[in-house]
């Protein structure tokens, strides 16, 4: 059974697998105490002699690998989500908008509840709705839980109040499931994207790519949970159509679509955020590898 180590033995165990350690012992202390030993191996595996395999690893690095490449490493995917999470939000909101007002004024003359309406939704959305969304909406929303507070007799409230509360996940869940192709494809062309697979394979790999940087996920060498689908719109290559750079190309033509000035001003930090690597080839051939990025 493995045991927590100290922070100098932390440091031990850098030198012992031949890890250049070409930065002040103070400073190092630190940023073990502020990074952690565990969430710095993320950033230190692509230095090892096995990488990428998992399985087998030796822990020795590679002859000239420095500590200072890790913390720069850590450094930039640490920079790359705060400056990707700015636009996720951006496109989080204007989709949410977008299948509120849509699907809601689609069917206004229906119900206001057509996630639970049989006509619109699938039986299976339907089935798990309650159990999967709405309670969690209710317990975590005041708004929500005034609503039936004042209107008691409603098992749920409009669409438009319940799905200001529903998750990304939520969301793309809710698109998935419109029965209606019509509906899809009116979302879908709001983007300027003509087939509705298309827009569900873009939107659930920026729903991914939120989730990672939500949580403080590792970023630099994601891979997308499915691969993206091609089309007329983006072109990518088999080999990289599960990697965080295609995702970041999906990012950009939804957002040119949402505002010229923000999918402008979204490219330069982006590009500011890679191009910090330009002095370093190590860690720009890592960045390539592994996210795809050219």
């Amino acid at each position: 059974m493995k045991k927590a180590t100290t922070i100098d033995e932390q440091i031990e165990l850098y030198k012992n697998r031949n890890c250049e350690l070409d930065i002040d012992e103070k400073e190092i202390k630190q940023i073990l105490m502020d990074v952690g030993y565990f969430r710095l191996g993320f950033y230190s595996f692509p230095f090892e002699e096995t990488y990428p395999k998992k399985e087998y690893r030796t822990h020795i690095y590679k002859k000239g690998t420095k500590f200072s490449d890790v913390v720069l490493l850590y450094d930039f995917d640490f920079d790359l989500r705060i400056t990707l999470l700015k636009y996720l939000n951006y496109i989080e909101i204007n989709f949410r908008t977008k299948l509120i007002y849509l699907v809601s004024n689609y069917f206004k003359d229906t119900t206001n509840t057509w996630f639970v309406s049989p006509k619109v939704m699938s039986s299976e959305y339907i089935k798990n709705f309650d159990k999967k969304m709405y309670d969690q909406i209710k317990e975590k929303s005041r708004s929500i839980k005034q609503h039936h507070e004042k209107y008691i007799n409603d098992k749920y409230a409009p669409a438009w109040k319940t799905f200001e509360f529903a998750t990304f996940g939520n969301l793309v869940v809710t698109y998935e499931s419109l029965l209606d192709k019509n509906i899809k494809t009116l979302i879908a062309n709001e983007y300027g994207i003509k087939n509705e697979n298309v827009m569900l394979s873009y939107i659930r790999a920026v729903k991914d790519i939120r989730n990672v940087v939500a949580h403080n996920g590792v970023l630099f060498d994601y891979k997308l949970e499915r691969p993206l689908k091609n089309s007329p719109l983006i072109i990518i290559s088999n080999e990289n159509k599960n990697k965080l750079y295609s995702a970041i190309l999906v990012m950009k033509f939804l957002m040119a679509s949402i505002s010229e000035s923000r999918s402008k001003n979204m490219e330069k930090d982006i590009d500011f955020v890679f191009n910090t690597l330009n002095g370093n080839p190590k860690l720009k051939s890592i960045i390539t590898d592994s996210s795809g990025y050219l």
